[in-house]
């Protein structure tokens, strides 16, 4: 497999960077768009090992949800809340 680790490296840090100058990217731990909603955590599996399951526009977190079960969870009706 051929990663093109810095052309990745440079995507990410122009999404930062673009967040960051929209006013979205905190420098405290939690609360921005990437690291505080409900919708984007960590979570553990079963296997002891992480999984990270995000989406960040309103199809997708509305596919997420159907596919994980949770679209009639009230907890899940807000996907910014």
């Amino acid at each position: 497999m051929d990663v093109a680790i810095v052309d990745g490296a440079a995507l990410m840090t122009n999404l930062l960077l673009s967040l960051q100058a929209a006013g979205q990217m905190s420098t405290t731990r939690g609360l921005s768009l990437l690291d505080g909603p409900h919708w984007h955590n960590t979570c553990r599996c079963a296997d002891d090992g992480f999984v990270s399951i995000a989406s960040l526009g309103p199809k997708s977190y509305r596919e997420l949800c159907d596919r994980l079960e949770l679209a009639c969870d009230p907890a899940f009706e807000k996907p910014y809340a």
